[in-house]
């Protein structure tokens, strides 16, 4: 089983942006839908909960999953090295 994690921040923004762009990758690399676990967090900007996210590193942990992927997008140039 393959993992995939979305998340956003606000009750205004959603998933499906994200979701698409992973499914692509997974389509591109002859991954196939029914080997991904999908684990999505809502409104998680206000808060460091985040159940789907604490279940993925149980389902890793635990080995249900055999592979993980991280995909961060692209720096904003606004944020990209500053700080």
């Amino acid at each position: 089983m393959i993992a995939a994690h979305t998340r956003v921040s606000t009750r205004d923004q959603s998933t499906l942006s994200q979701r698409a762009e992973i499914e692509r990758w997974l389509s591109g690399n002859g991954i196939q839908a029914e080997r991904v676990s999908w684990y999505e967090d809502q409104e998680s900007g206000t808060t460091l909960q985040r159940p789907q996210f604490e279940r993925l590193k149980t389902d890793i942990f635990s080995a249900v999953l055999r592979q993980s992927f991280v995909e961060t997008g692209p720096l904003e140039p606004e944020s990209a090295g500053r700080g």
